[in-house]
């Protein structure tokens, strides 16, 4: 019962820690101004999701080591799930009511055209599922290894969405 308490709270400080850091970055070095939010379609704002992708990218690049492997699946989790609520509020504003269920949210986005194929998000939901349970070592690599996708679908779903 103890093993479990100390995952909860280092994965609940591990997610402070992240919302803080995205909204820190989303502030002016020179003023602590916020900087310009980047929108799509008049008003869906994709600013921490485009900072986000970039954390991501910096964090699976550098892993030296457990730990950083650990932040690096944390950095990939609030990707996934900046994305899948971005394209909920995407189809939304499209007229696209879809209920909130992360699946068919990728079903419809894949029918617009905003990813490819919504199998590989499939899999990423069930990763992203399994980072509960991360301290497990398993579990941990088998979603580390999925990280080199994961960048490229990332990097296409923003391209697209930064279309609109």
């Amino acid at each position: 019962m103890h093993v479990n308490l100390d995952v909860t709270v280092f994965r609940l400080a591990m997610r402070a820690v992240i919302i803080n850091f995205a909204l820190t970055e989303m502030r002016d070095v020179m003023g602590n101004k916020p900087v310009n939010d980047v929108r799509i379609l008049g008003n869906i704002v994709i600013t921490p999701l485009l900072l986000a992708r970039d954390r991501f990218n910096e964090a699976i690049t550098n892993i030296a080591d457990d730990l950083d492997r650990d932040g690096a699946i944390q950095r990939f989790e609030y990707c996934f799930e900046l994305v899948w609520k971005t394209l909920k509020r995407i189809l939304d504003h499209k007229g696209i009511l879809v209920n909130a269920n992360p699946r068919d949210i990728f079903r419809y986005a894949a029918k617009e055209s905003l990813i490819s194929d919504p199998l590989p998000w499939f899999d990423f939901l069930e990763k992203r599922n399994k980072t509960s349970h991360m301290y497990k070592e398993e579990v941990a690599v088998e979603i580390a290894a999925i990280f080199p996708e994961f960048k490229l679908e990332l990097d296409a779903v923003v391209e697209n969405i930064q279309k609109l």
